[in-house]
C-alpha cells in the first residue's frame, strides 16, 4: 500500500508540474516553456544505435549479438558487463553509448518528482559516460556530437537539481552547459548534434535571466516537497 501511495503522489506532483508548465506555455514568456520542454524531453539516440548495429551486421558477430539483445532489452546492468568485458571493441562503445542513453531517459523522465533520488544518480551516471564518450570518439563527428549533446542535456537538467538543502546551489552548472552546447555548435556544425546544440545555445543566451529564474524555482519546489527530516 505504500509504494501504492508513493506512486500516486508522484504522479499527481508530476501531473501538476506539467498543468503549470502547459499554462506557461500558453502564457507565460518563451524562455519558461522551452526549457521544460527541453527538460523534459527524452534524449533520442535511436539513430546512432542503428549506425552502430548497420557497421557491425556484417559480421554479425556474437559479441554484437549480444549487445543487440541486451539493448533491445534496455537491460543496462548486462550492457555495463559487456563494455567492461570487451574493452577496446566498437560493441563496447556502444554498449556504453546505449547505456548512457538509458540513463538519461530514465532519469529525465523522473527527475523532477517526488521519488527523485535514483533520477539524479541516473543522470549523474550518464552525464559521466558521456564526457567520457565525447573524449574517447573524437576522431569521429557523428558519435563524438551526440556524445557532447548528451552530457550537455545532462548538465543542463542536473542545474533544476538542489544539491544539499540549499536551492541557491545545483548538481548542474549552468554556465558548463552552455560551453557543451557552444563547443558542439562550433566544432561539429553540420551534425544533426551540432545543430541542436546551435538553437539551444540561442535559446538560453537570449533568455538567460529567465531560464535561470525557471530553474531556481524547479530547486525551491523540489526542496519544498521533499520529505522532512525527524
Amino acid at each position: 500500500m505504500k509504494a501504492e501511495k508513493r506512486k500516486e503522489l508522484q504522479t499527481n506532483f508530476l501531473a501538476d508540474r506539467m498543468g503549470r508548465l502547459l499554462q506557461g506555455v500558453r502564457t507565460g514568456p518563451q524562455s519558461k516553456s522551452s526549457a521544460a520542454v527541453w527538460v523534459l524531453t527524452i534524449l533520442s539516440s535511436g539513430t546512432l544505435l542503428l549506425w552502430y548495429v548497420t557497421g557491425a551486421r556484417s559480421n554479425r558477430s556474437p559479441l554484437w549479438v549480444k549487445f543487440e539483445e541486451d539493448a533491445l532489452r534496455g537491460d543496462r546492468e548486462n550492457l555495463r558487463q559487456l563494455a567492461r568485458d570487451n574493452p577496446g571493441t566498437l560493441a563496447a562503445r556502444a554498449a556504453r553509448f546505449q547505456r548512457a542513453r538509458l540513463l538519461l531517459e530514465d532519469g529525465l523522465a523522473k527527475l523532477y518528482s517526488r521519488d527523485s533520488k535514483e533520477a539524479i544518480n541516473s543522470v549523474q551516471q550518464a552525464r559521466k559516460l558521456f564526457m567520457g564518450l565525447s573524449k574517447e570518439c573524437a576522431d569521429d563527428s557523428v558519435t563524438a556530437s551526440q556524445a557532447i549533446l548528451g552530457a550537455a542535456k545532462a548538465e543542463e537538467a542536473l542545474v533544476g537539481i538542489p544539491d544539499g538543502d540549499d536551492a541557491e546551489k545545483s548538481l548542474g552548472d549552468f554556465d558548463k552547459a552552455l560551453q557543451y552546447y557552444r563547443d558542439l555548435a562550433d566544432k561539429y556544425p553540420d551534425t544533426f548534434a551540432g545543430e541542436t546544440a546551435r538553437k539551444r545555445l540561442s535559446d538560453l543566451e537570449e533568455s538567460r535571466a529567465e531560464v535561470e529564474k525557471f530553474y531556481k524555482d524547479m530547486r525551491q519546489q523540489l526542496l519544498a516537497q521533499a520529505p522532512k527530516k525527524p
